[in-house]
């Protein structure tokens, strides 16, 4: 992670994807083909596109400061430990879909 910005890149391009996140620690569960590693209860953030041109050329990224900024989720405060982890479409894979590894970060002032 990059100053706040969880990513995912080498991802089929034009591809839709989502990162999502919870608060109450990690989980290692089989989920889709992949490994669900956010224990519930988990937030989505808003659906974003790979978008690259040629193969595997995608990537998601989301500015995860600019969503504390909004003060929408209450729990977003510093000290608190957040794990997250992005789903995104993949027509290759069985499932169709994908996760990436997991992210896990405490926040601070």
């Amino acid at each position: 992670m990059s100053k706040g910005k969880p990513r995912r890149s080498q991802l089929e391009t034009r591809k839709n994807g989502i990162f999502f996140y919870g608060t109450n620690g990690r989980q290692d569960v089989p989920f889709d083909g992949g490994f669900l590693c956010v224990r519930p209860p988990q937030r989505r953030l808003a659906t974003q596109n790979s978008g690259g041109s040629g193969a595997c050329a995608g990537m998601l990224d989301y500015d995860f400061n600019a969503w504390i900024a909004t003060g929408l989720d209450p729990a977003l405060v510093a000290g608190a430990t957040v794990d997250g982890q992005f789903w995104f479409r993949d027509p290759s894979s069985p499932s169709t879909t994908g996760l990436s590894g997991s992210v896990e970060f405490v926040l601070c002032d």
